[in-house]
């Protein structure tokens, strides 16, 4: 095993794994933003085959979070998992990407999206509705106006 193992080189650095000896190990541990356990290659003993890569087992591995917040999201209360703020709504979801032909790798946090006020509804007839003034992001109660009748609906 003179060859390094087979792994993602924007998630893994095995670095410490070019030219193995025969029954010998390195150990290869996970690159940022992703974290994992550092684990161990071992290149078999009596190993005859120059081109044999490393034999290891990948770890398991989670993206880190992100270093700097964006706005909308914050840590739920136990620190652990990541909500939307008041001001904000949706399902966070974290994903770490590597591009894989610089290694260019971040964190990132999407699904939060701005609550936005609606407009107010628009100008109605006061001879046939009865719609006091209404501030944008609120309900209004807009009814009829003398000699029609029919009941209050919000708008």
């Amino acid at each position: 095993g003179r060859v390094a193992p087979s792994a993602d080189p924007c998630r893994f650095d095995v670095s410490s794994c070019w030219s193995l000896r025969s029954n010998a190990s390195c150990e290869i541990v996970v690159r940022p933003p992703f974290a994992g356990d550092t684990t161990i290659a071992r290149c078999p003993p009596n190993n005859t085959d120059p081109g044999k890569p490393a034999i290891w087992t990948p770890p398991p591995i989670v993206c880190l979070d992100p270093k700097i917040t964006p706005p909308g999201y914050r840590k739920s209360a136990f620190g652990v998992n990541w909500e939307c703020t008041p001001d904000y709504i949706g399902e966070v979801v974290k994903t770490c990407s590597a591009d894989n032909g610089t290694c260019y790798s971040d964190s990132m946090l999407t699904g939060c999206l701005k609550r936005q006020p609606c407009i107010a509804p628009p100008s109605v007839s006061d001879c046939r509705f009865h719609a006091p003034p209404c501030e944008a992001g609120t309900a209004c109660a807009v009814g009829c106006a003398p000699p029609y009748f029919g009941g209050v609906t919000q708008a």
